[in-house]
C-alpha cells in the first residue's frame, strides 16, 4: 500500500483565544476523494490552508507529499 499523500496528526489552532481546530487527524491516500462539510466559521478553509502550506500557526504535525 502506498504512503498517504496528506497526513495530519493532532492539529490544533486557536483564533483570538477561541479554539478553531482541536485534535484533527486526517490521512488521504492516492485516488481517495474527500469532502469537507461544516458550518460557517468551523475551520474548513483554515484546514485547507494548512494542507496547502499557507497557514503555519498551528500545532501538531502536517505532512503533504
Amino acid at each position: 500500500m502506498a504512503p498517504p499523500l496528506i497526513q495530519m496528526k493532532d492539529i490544533a489552532l486557536t483564533f483570538g483565544g477561541t479554539p478553531l481546530l482541536s485534535g484533527v487527524e486526517l490521512s488521504v491516500s492516492e485516488s481517495e476523494r474527500v469532502g469537507l462539510i461544516g458550518r460557517n466559521g468551523s475551520g474548513k478553509s483554515t484546514l485547507l490552508k494548512i494542507m496547502a502550506g499557507l497557514d503555519k500557526e498551528y500545532t501538531g504535525e502536517a505532512w503533504v507529499a
